[in-house]
């Protein structure tokens, strides 16, 4: 139910109204795949307090929209303000979801257009950036009742009945198996790609990754088959164009991912599936499995350099890593199975000759495949807390000359994505650093002859 819908049933107590507050300065940075789309983490929280109270839903992205411009900002905020100030606060609980760190400075003007609307209204704040920078939002306390870190739908429940009062709430960490996922539902109409998380939490921890602040370094999922008829039911509806499952990272017990990927088999979807994980964990079974099926797997393999994936955490044996990367591409190649891999260039540490590695490789391994079913994509790094990059920055520092020039870009009212990016990744190294966009070029020179790269800046 959208919160500006009307009606003479709607409970005037225990509601809860769950917020996408959108973005205000990504600037087409990311911003493809928000507006319209559905919300798998709302559906779980709406799954957790289910037959407790009224939810509604306030979808900005989709509502309004993502400004991209300083006059869609100013629009964006006078159709915001509008909306809120004509939709009726009374006895409700606001959740706004700060997904992401681009997420903050709408976050705030949402949460002060409510208050100043309906002082007496509670919100409480989740996400990824409350549970790395809680003091982002503790500082306003005239306008966050609650900051939660970790999984909200563990503590929802009890900020809604007033068990939980405290400010900043840790959400327990737990061992078994995410049932709450079950609370996610096959769209009703037609729409492009389809969300669906299968499960929670990732045994890696990748240097520039957020995912550890939300959740033990440990892999939990559904059953391999409820997990499967999750995705069946999504394929059976017929109007998904896509379905792609969120996880950080998919599979990460082949065990598991075996009797997943039968289960499809079995059930013959046709809807395109895309996941992405890592390809060190693949074995036979798995191209066996996903030629049989309508399956995009993506690989984050983020460098092609040993001493990069050392820094980045990837693996403790670089070479094994690259070795198995490349068969694994070939097999999936020859097999008739669509993957992607993604590099991230510019992490702490990278070098010109790091580059040079990477690009080598890269360009042996296009080479090698014959069929054309592979294609890569390369980022740019950028900064973001509650990483292993932010803690070790320091020795970072120390050990490459990294310098971030705006640790807080997301407090800034400029777009985000040439502040987060403005990161020098080895300074103080003479033949070392990177000249200019030296990997661009790099990646440019291979661009014709491969054909089939895409680049994000």
């Amino acid at each position: 139910m959208s919160v500006t819908a009307r009606g003479a049933d709607r409970a005037r107590e225990g509601r809860l109204v769950l917020v996408n507050p959108s973005r205000l300065y990504s600037d087409g940075w990311s911003t493809d795949a928000e507006a319209g789309r559905n919300n798998p983490a709302f559906e779980i929280l709406r799954g957790a307090v289910q037959g407790a109270v009224n939810v509604e839903v306030l979808d900005l992205p989709t509502q309004v929209g993502v400004p991209e411009s300083d006059a869609q900002r100013e629009k964006f905020l006078a159709l915001t303000c509008a909306l809120i100030d004509g939709t009726d606060w009374d006895g409700a609980l606001v959740g706004i979801s700060c997904w992401s760190s681009l997420h903050y400075l709408a976050t705030l003007e949402v949460a002060r257009m409510i208050k100043r609307r309906s002082p007496g209204t509670r919100i409480v704040v989740g996400g990824y950036h409350p549970t790395a920078v809680p003091g982002d939002f503790l500082e306003f306390p005239d306008l966050f009742d609650h900051v939660v870190q970790g999984a909200g739908e563990r503590v929802l429940k009890g900020i809604l009945t007033g068990r939980i009062k405290q400010r900043l709430v840790h959400a327990p960490a737990t061992r078994g198996a995410p049932r709450e996922l079950l609370h996610q539902r096959p769209p009703e109409r037609p729409t492009a790609v389809h969300y669906v998380y299968l499960s929670r939490g990732c045994p890696f921890e990748c240097s520039y990754c957020m995912e550890s602040t939300m959740s033990l370094r440990q892999w939990r999922a559904l059953g391999p088959r409820q997990a499967a008829d999750l995705v069946v039911a999504i394929d059976r509806t017929g109007h998904a164009g896509r379905i792609a499952i969120c996880d950080p990272c998919f599979g990460a017990n082949p065990k598991w991912r075996h009797a997943f990927l039968r289960r499809l088999v079995d059930r013959g979807i046709t809807t395109q599936v895309w996941a992405e994980t890592r390809p060190d964990t693949f074995q036979e079974e798995d191209f066996q499995l996903l030629q049989q099926l309508p399956f995009q797997v993506d690989f984050g393999i983020d460098s092609a350099s040993e001493t990069m994936l050392r820094i980045m955490r990837k693996t403790n044996n670089p070479r094994r890593y690259l070795d198995r990367t490349a068969d694994v591409c070939r097999q999936l190649d020859a097999r008739g199975v669509r993957f992607c891999l993604y590099l991230i260039f510019n992490h702490p540490g990278e070098t010109d000759y790091t580059i040079h590695e990477t690009v080598e490789y890269l360009s042996a391994l296009r080479s090698s495949l014959r069929n054309n079913h592979g294609h890569f994509v390369a980022g740019t790094y950028f900064y973001v807390p509650g990483t292993a990059v932010e803690t070790e920055l320091a020795q970072l520092a120390e050990d490459h000359g990294t310098v971030v020039h705006e640790p807080a870009w997301w407090k800034q009212r400029s777009p985000h994505h040439p502040l987060a990016t403005r990161v020098d990744a080895t300074t103080g190294r003479p033949g070392s650093e990177i000249h200019g966009d030296h990997w661009w070029r790099a990646m440019e020179r291979l661009n014709r002859p491969l054909g089939a790269w895409r680049f994000l800046r």
